[in-house]
């Protein structure tokens, strides 16, 4: 029976990193039959069911005893989490470590910190896949290009959902909107009333942290908790707008348009260039935001949907083929082991 390692290098209490193990675990489940998966988490508030944690158990010993150890996140090389992996045992794996996921701060991978703990990573996997192509670009030069491919992100895959709901809008937020730009996110109240003329306006958070920040500032909002409730609003929507990066990817996986915001990280604008919508990013810093803005941009969205929408599917094949080289490499070890054997230890000269 295949035995396969999951390790959240994100944080399961966000919506994205949780739907992100949702999608590859089901999908993965589908493709390799009787495909037994063990979860396991770095640092967490709370204990998170089904999960092993880490300072609880041994990482590498549960890893030896799978075909293959998957790491999942959006920050797979700047968190605590990775650091909890504790690096210098990657030797001890005896089996395939794959690395699916994102970069959260391309500066600090410049810094004499960042390179080592990126070459560290990167000598002891199989394969590093990451989801856009800026990501990729800036990985080129700290990883070997053997092992560097684009692999698309993991919610890509979800199939779109009809009938969309007419005029439902979501705008997704994040409590990091309100620390970086409070002066913006005291406007909220006039933009939601200003989308609300124009469409059925669903505010949302999605992280079990961020209602706290916007219970008073949005008094009555729809907030959203929980994997499944938040899918069926996202996948039944017209459109999306917000800084919150996974909503924006369902949406674009859902062909409606989006609109997203820049607050500070790039990966919004790295989903947006990847599929040829830069000119519906919002620069947050640079601009504000008012609701007839986000109004144009969502026009203009909307008037580009069928480019956004192939650039979209272009993505969902590289996620779809990584998909389907973990499942090969699960259902025919063999070939992930002479694979690892040949690319460990290169050199992160490209």
């Amino acid at each position: 029976m295949p035995r396969m390692l999951i390790y959240d290098a994100g944080h399961l209490e966000n919506f994205g990193d949780r739907m992100v193990h949702e999608v590859v675990s089901a999908a993965l489940g589908s493709r390799v039959p009787q495909l037994e998966v063990v979860r396991m988490t770095g640092v967490s508030i709370h204990p998170v069911p089904g999960y092993f944690q880490l300072h609880k158990h041994d990482w590498v010993e549960i890893g030896n005893e799978c075909d293959l150890v998957l790491v999942l996140g959006g920050s797979v090389f700047f968190n605590d989490r990775m650091l909890a992996l504790n690096l210098t045992r990657l030797d001890e794996l005896e089996v395939p470590l794959v690395i699916w996921g994102g970069v959260q701060d391309p500066d600090w991978l410049q810094t004499d910190e960042g390179r080592e703990r990126v070459s560290r990573l990167a000598a002891g996997a199989t394969r590093v896949f990451h989801r856009f192509p800026g990501e990729v670009e800036v990985l080129r030069g700290l990883i070997p290009k053997e092992k560097l491919t684009l692999g698309g992100d993991p919610c890509l895959l979800m199939p779109a959902a009809y009938p969309k709901q007419e005029g439902r809008l979501v705008l997704a937020l994040s409590r990091h909107l309100i620390e970086r730009f409070p002066e913006v996110a005291a406007e909220l109240p006039a933009i939601c009333r200003e989308l609300g003329e124009q469409y059925e306006l669903l505010a949302v958070w999605c992280e079990t942290d961020d209602a706290a920040h916007f219970e008073d500032l949005l008094p009555g909002a729809y907030s959203l908790f929980g994997y499944d409730h938040m899918l069926s609003v996202l996948r039944n929507c017209e459109g999306v707008v917000g800084c919150r990066l996974h909503p924006l990817v369902v949406g674009a996986a859902q062909g409606v348009p989006i609109v997203g915001w820049e607050i500070g990280s790039q990966k919004v604008r790295w989903l947006m260039e990847a599929i040829g919508a830069e000119g519906e990013l919002v620069d947050v810093a640079v601009n504000g935001l008012s609701g007839t803005s986000l109004v144009d941009f969502l026009r203009a969205s909307s008037d580009r949907q069928t480019e956004h929408r192939q650039r979209a599917e272009s993505l969902a094949r590289a996620a779809q083929e990584t998909l389907d080289w973990v499942a090969d490499g699960l259902e025919e070890p063999t070939i992930l082991l002479s694979e690892q054997r040949h690319l460990r230890g290169l050199s992160s000269e490209v």
